[in-house]
């Protein structure tokens, strides 16, 4: 789980960077709060569900894709 949980977190990071967000920027449009952005891009805490479709919208791709490589 932890090595999902990481790549997760690294396509989080990649895509926010490709926006020019920051953490807070991109926790801010999704409704969450900036630790939970952080804990969903380093990858070693549980993400809820919610938080990740959050994160997706706010990133403008379908949830499905922080799971797979484009």
């Amino acid at each position: 789980m932890l090595q999902i949980r990481q790549q997760v977190g690294h396509r989080i990071r990649g895509l926010r960077e490709t926006l020019g967000d920051s953490q807070l920027d991109l926790a801010a449009r999704a409704g969450i709060s900036r630790e939970t952005m952080y804990r969903a891009e380093l990858g070693t805490h549980a993400t809820s569900i919610d938080a990740l479709v959050k994160i997706a919208h706010a990133l403008g791709v379908p949830p499905d894709r922080l799971f797979r490589d484009s």
